[in-house]
């Protein structure tokens, strides 16, 4: 049985050229564009904004005046951020609550149960993200 073919996406004219990687952080935003056709990668960063999409859109117009790639060519596009966890590890996010059903009070207490002695009653446990 012959193997399926395959696309060497590296001799691919025209959409799908590009593969755009993006983190939105606290601070910058980082964009990483590969150029499959000729193998380079090209690195960005920009302030971030508040509103995180604004600065995205910013590092692709960039990208676009700077290096003359066409947007309509990023056939891959993949973001991350670390906003979610900076703002859980800087405690600096919006106050939240936390609603237990009948029965399960004890679970703001035990939280995860992953503790190093879980029959140590004096045992450290990490502040609440819930006050």
């Amino acid at each position: 049985m012959d193997a399926p073919a395959t696309l060497d996406r590296r001799d691919a004219r025209g959409p799908g050229r590009y593969r755009l990687g993006i983190d939105i952080g606290g601070t910058f935003t980082d964009l990483l564009l590969m150029d499959e056709v000729e193998g380079r990668l090209i690195g960005f960063k920009t302030a971030s904004t508040p509103a995180p999409e604004d600065a995205v859109i910013q590092g692709i117009l960039e990208l676009q005046r700077s290096h003359g790639i066409d947007p309509a060519e990023i056939g891959y596009f993949s973001h991350g951020t670390t906003l979610g966890v900076n703002t859980l590890l800087q405690r600096n996010g919006d106050n939240v609550g936390v609603l237990i059903t009948k029965g399960f009070r004890d679970t703001l207490e035990l939280r995860r149960l992953r503790l190093p002695k879980t029959n140590d009653f004096f045992v450290a446990k990490p502040l609440s993200l819930v006050p």
